[in-house]
């Protein structure tokens, strides 16, 4: 992961929307673990369990590491605008980070209806395509499920296992204690990725679906 400490000169000289675009930060905090912990239980327990995991390297795709909370945004609106289309409403949360070889890059986790899971498919590439600046490279972008698209229903102990390796694995850019505070150290597997890495990205490290917290 790229480590860099946390500099004031990064931010700009006047408030606002723009100050907040840019502003640094380093890990996760706390609270944005348990909210993103609880947010990924809430949605399974609303029957809306995510079930798809994607990856977008917008930084290796040619946007500006300080433009990747609104390419992530844009993403996000066309696949709600989407699924409204289709009579429904997008379950999503996502975690942005930084690394050496990928760059800025976000994790997402969204929840796809069964019935919508074939439509959707090209229209996630053709999304990242619309907001990439240049030609699309392979491997910008992959979406993986998360179980069977019945899993959640017939198999919810087997389900939760996957689901919280994954949200285990969004939250690794956070000081290793909380791992354990947070009671996600059950859900390490011997593939996991090792909490405690720092990594600077800009703006808002993650976002959660509006009224998540009152879903439940």
């Amino acid at each position: 992961m790229v480590v860099e400490t946390y500099s004031k000169g990064v931010l700009l000289p006047h408030g606002g929307a723009r100050l907040n675009a840019r502003r640094p930060s380093t890990a996760l905090s706390y609270k944005d673990c348990s909210n993103l912990a609880s947010a990924a239980v809430i949605a399974h327990k609303i029957h809306h369990p995510f079930n798809r995991f994607i990856t977008t390297l917008w930084e290796r795709a040619g946007i500006d590491p300080f433009e990747c909370v609104k390419a992530t945004g844009r993403f996000i609106k066309y696949a709600g605008d989407w699924m409204r289309c289709h009579g429904r409403k997008l379950i999503w949360m996502w975690v942005q980070e930084r690394g050496d070889w990928n760059g800025a890059h976000v994790h997402m986790l969204l929840h796809v209806p069964p019935d919508l899971i074939t439509g959707f498919r090209p229209m996630h590439m053709r999304w990242v395509k619309q907001i990439i600046p240049g030609k699309y490279q392979k491997g910008v972008s992959q979406m993986d499920t998360i179980g069977s698209p019945m899993a959640p229903l017939h198999s919810p102990d087997y389900y939760r296992s996957l689901l919280m390796a994954k949200v285990h694995y969004l939250l690794k850019c956070a000081p290793k204690e909380f791992e354990v505070q947070l009671g996600m150290d059950q859900w390490r597997t011997p593939h996991s990725a090792y909490w405690g890495r720092r990594c600077t990205v800009y703006g808002k490290r993650l976002a959660i679906w509006q009224g998540w917290n009152q879903a439940a």
